[in-house]
């Protein structure tokens, strides 16, 4: 059995797919930069073996603070 995923925006239960961070609606919050970011650091496989490199966990958390930021969550 798979493990369920949510969107890692602040505050969202929508269930994703486990190699997304974010929903559509979230995503599309992101500045294009840090989704570049996010791409070129992500590495197949990393949400089930959870070894992420330091470039995608600061690119994850520049993600999820861009989209609280535009919500006005922080």
């Amino acid at each position: 059995m798979s493990a369920i995923h949510y969107c890692q925006a602040r505050g969202c239960m929508q269930p994703i797919p486990t190699h997304l961070l974010m929903c559509k609606r979230h995503w599309c919050m992101v500045p294009q930069k840090i989704q570049n970011d996010i791409w070129n650091s992500y590495r197949p496989g990393q949400e089930e073996n959870l070894n992420l490199s330091a470039e995608y966990e600061k690119a994850y958390h520049a993600a999820v603070d861009a989209v609280a930021k535009i919500e006005g969550l922080v």
